[in-house]
């Protein structure tokens, strides 16, 4: 689902009112909450619903016609109150401070880069299993890379790259826990030219389940590092505290 459709077929109305099967919503979903022109329509659609609701009161106030309970209006504020209520249901694990949508857009992440090596320089069945996997990262197939990555790191659980590009490629596959528990281990290795990228990614993805202490902590460590990654740490930082 991309934005072209969503506004051909008026998605973001279709899913307010709940008129979408149920893979039709999950595929929006999906698509808003890794899209913040589409989840700002979304939110844009609440308010105006909330808006039109929010009239019904002062209606109310006027003395009602002897058939007050089949009064239109007040039918229709009812319907928007439900939906309000339900659109919040919908958006409520992305619940947090700051703003869900800034929360969303601050966990967006690109493919970190990859520089492949020159076969004579690759030994081990880790490496060799690695360099495998990182032909179909390499190609965005991320379903044949993160299985090749993880037999990477079966092979040798010390391999520090195929520790970080899994975690990276789980996160991207919007997988948060598990890129967290891999660039853990990339954390852990205190000495690892990674380090840093760890901490980076694994800040997105604590974003992406809404843990903003940690997300926290970990763009400090990479704004302390003072590495290539810390104005993008420091501009992730302040956008989650606007």
């Amino acid at each position: 689902m991309n934005c072209e459709a969503i506004a051909e077929r008026n998605v973001v109305e279709l899913y307010a009112e709940g008129k979408l099967d149920g893979a039709e919503a999950e595929a929006f979903e999906q698509h808003f909450f890794e899209c913040e022109a589409c989840y700002q329509a979304l939110q844009d659609d609440a308010a105006i619903r909330a808006a039109l609701a929010s009239i019904a009161p002062d209606e109310t106030r006027r003395p009602a016609p002897s058939n007050a309970a089949w009064n239109p209006w007040w039918l229709l504020a009812a319907a928007m109150l439900v939906l309000g209520l339900g659109l919040v249901l919908w958006l409520a694990p992305w619940a947090g401070t700051p703003s869900d949508h800034v929360l969303v857009a601050a966990s967006e992440v690109e493919a970190p880069p990859y520089e492949p090596r020159t076969l004579r320089s690759v030994t081990g069945e880790g490496e060799i299993a690695f360099q495998k996997a990182m032909v179909a990262y390499q190609e965005g197939d991320l379903g044949t890379a993160i299985p090749g990555l993880e037999d990477a790191v079966a092979l040798d659980e010390t391999l520090d790259k195929a520790l970080f590009y899994l975690g990276a490629s789980y996160l991207l596959e919007n997988q948060p826990e598990e890129a967290i528990d891999s660039l853990s281990r990339v954390v852990a290795m205190e000495d690892s030219p990674y380090l840093e990228w760890a901490h980076f990614y694994r800040a997105k993805a604590h974003l992406r389940l809404g843990d903003l202490d940690a997300a926290l902590a970990d763009l400090s460590e990479v704004i302390s590092v003072g590495g290539e990654l810390q104005t993008r740490a420091e501009e992730v930082l302040e956008q989650i505290s606007d």
